[in-house]
């Protein structure tokens, strides 16, 4: 075994700029912070190569002293602090005097300054910490130019693994994004080469970063400002997305003292909270900057200042939070769902064409709905949309709940209509309505924890199935006003597609690769959907329900997933036992169902029907 031995300090300095300096975005943090620690109001960055070519940060701020040129990139050089006592006093970004010599060691640095009220400027180059040449006289605006060429020339494998540029570019443009937000009164620029990608006015308002950071020019009527609120532990404000409002990713950013940081508790917080207000796929915005006095700050937690330490961390965040709270409550009147909302193509001009040939029945086979196959039962969570709670509080039990808590199944008029006694009475039963309601209630019940059942071998696409729906005459589909088949079957697909994760996260219904692979199981598996209402329940899907509404969203889709389970075939399959539906109802669906419903008067009172009881007959035959 080697002995132990002292490195060098060209190794060692080598070792630290890789933790410092870990990506383009890395370095131009550092550098981009010692602008605004120079008083800069401008800032100008151009980007080559996602930044490993050239990074270069032009800033107006206050120069450097020429004399300080040949320390400028020594390691442990700094103008913030003098002693360790200083860090609790610190209101600049730097203070390590790591981050010039880390990136002169992994680079090609090339600084040129001049400060205000001097003359002239000047121009040094580096390599590993140590000037080339001494200082020469250059002729420069007031501020300071630096230029990285050639990241990680001396770091040939880190440099082979960063070889995506438009991601290094993606990380560069979202970082100077998130600092335009928070120093609105500073200008910046970004060029990728000669193009310019990204610009703020620094006319201190967050309105123009705020689009440019979303990416979204009406952004505005979507954000909810949380104003200056000063507590006993800090002082915060911020900018949050309304639970109408969904990015293609989360978006946190997140100030402590004006330094750009990651707190991966408080963003858990956020997560639960927004988790109440908006379907659990969803994604929003949220900005937050966070004052607290300086000497209960530790910055001094990670070598890239990522992330820091302060005191009543606990405290503040629990205040943050509950604000945040109350802010989406207040807004939350007008809920809609965070999924891009569809619109059906308006109709065409041109000529339509012709209806593709009619196919009366899909050519599916009922046993892949109802073979016994393995159920996938989903995790216990913690779903707690305030719109389900109102969904099954507006239940109300109508006349004929005590009918369904203690009646007796006589028997079947026919498949849809059974005989039921109730005391002295004899009544007949709607069975889809009834199966309808109950169904409805099950999906409420179990809301985002339905069980599902796997569909084996199932050939037909959702187009396919949808394209037998358009076909059907009772669906209503007119060729000579509507726009072509072909046209709304690729929309609605398309529609489907976008819409599949709340399908299968709330509802357990999985569309993979444009085909249904699982569907919810209802009633304990009592229930089976009848396969030929499959097209009509795709296009009421895309046609029926208002998905810019959560409530009313989630609702319609509850309420036609119970009608398409209430569409009861001829026959089950139990086994390898095939039940008639006189059977099946006798035997299991109605000793099931008895007691269990709620006998909501908006959906089963009409499919009561009273037929005779005791006192009426003794009336016409004078017998009991």
């Amino acid at each position: 075994m080697a002995r132990i031995q002292k490195l060098s300090n060209e190794t060692i300095n080598k070792i630290a700029a890789g933790e410092v300096v870990q990506k383009p975005s890395s370095a131009l943090k550092e550098l981009m912070e010692n602008s605004i620690d120079a008083g800069s109001t401008s800032i100008v960055v151009k980007l080559k190569d996602g930044g490993m070519t050239l990074i270069q940060i032009i800033d107006n701020g206050f120069g450097i002293y020429v004399d300080d040129l040949p320390i400028l990139c020594h390691r442990y050089t700094t103008s913030k602090i003098t002693a360790y006592e200083d860090l609790s006093r610190l209101t600049t970004f730097g203070f390590r005097g790591e981050a010039l010599s880390s990136i002169s060691q992994v680079a090609k640095l090339t600084v040129c300054s001049r400060r205000q009220g001097e003359a002239l400027g000047y121009k040094a180059e580096y390599v590993c910490g140590d000037l080339l040449n001494p200082p020469c006289v250059y002729a420069y605006d007031k501020g300071t130019c630096i230029t990285i060429e050639d990241l990680f020339y001396t770091n040939p494998c880190r440099k082979r693994a960063l070889s995506d540029c438009s991601e290094l570019f993606r990380n560069c443009w979202d970082l100077i994004a998130k600092y335009s937000l928070h120093y609105p009164h500073i200008s910046f620029k970004l060029f990728k080469g000669d193009s310019l990608e990204l610009k703020t006015p620094g006319d201190g308002n967050q309105d123009e970063p705020l689009k440019s950071l979303l990416k979204n020019c009406n952004i505005s009527r979507e954000i909810i400002e949380i104003p200056t609120t000063k507590t006993e532990f800090c002082e915060y404000s911020g900018m949050i997305s309304n639970s109408q409002y969904s990015l293609k990713l989360k978006l946190f950013v997140i100030f402590v003292n004006g330094r750009l940081v990651d707190s991966n508790d408080l963003k858990k917080l956020v997560n639960e909270i927004y988790g109440k207000f908006m379907p659990k796929s969803s994604s929003f915005f949220v900005y937050i900057s966070i004052k607290v006095p300086s000497n209960e700050v530790d910055v001094n937690v990670h070598p890239t200042k990522l992330e820091v330490r302060f005191s009543k961390e606990s405290h503040i965040f629990a205040e943050i939070t509950t604000r945040i709270q109350e802010v989406l409550s207040v807004s939350n009147d007008s809920r809609v769902l965070t999924i891009k909302s569809f619109e059906i193509p308006k109709p065409s001009l041109d000529k339509l064409a012709p209806l593709r040939q009619v196919r009366e029945q899909p050519t599916v086979p009922l046993e892949w709905f109802v073979e016994p196959k393995p159920l996938h039962i989903p995790k216990q969570n913690d779903e707690d949309l305030a719109s389900i709670h109102e969904l099954k509080e507006e239940i109300q039990q109508g006349k004929y709940q005590e009918v369904l808590s203690k009646f007796y199944y006589v028997g079947c008029a026919n498949k849809d209509y059974v005989l039921i006694q109730y005391q002295t009475s004899l009544y007949l039963l709607s069975v889809s309505q009834l199966l309808q309601c109950y169904i409805y209630q099950d999906i409420l019940n179990h809301f985002a924890q339905l069980p599902s059942f796997e569909i084996p071998n199932l050939t037909l696409s959702i187009s396919q199935i949808l394209d037998l729906a358009l076909s059907s005459p009772h669906l209503g589909y007119n060729p000579n006003t509507d726009p072509p088949a072909s046209q709304l079957i690729d929309n609605y697909t398309k529609f489907l597609e976008q819409k599949a994760n709340l399908l299968e996260d709330y509802f357990s219904f999985s569309i993979k690769d444009r085909v249904i692979r699982k569907i919810p199981v209802v009633c304990d598996g009592l229930v089976v959907p009848d396969i030929n209402n499959l097209p009509e329940f795709l296009l009421r899907l895309c046609t029926d329900v208002n998905w810019k509404n959560e409530k009313k969203c989630l609702g319609k889709i509850s309420e036609l997933l119970a009608w398409f389970y209430s569409k009861v075939p001829d026959t089950w399959t139990v086994g390898e036992t095939t039940e008639n539906f006189e059977v099946h109802y006798k035997n299991l669906l109605f000793p099931y169902l008895r007691g269990r419903v709620v006998a909501d008067y908006r959906k089963i009172d009409e499919g009561f029907i009273h037929i005779v009881s005791t006192e009426d007959l003794y009336k016409i035959f004078e017998r009991c």
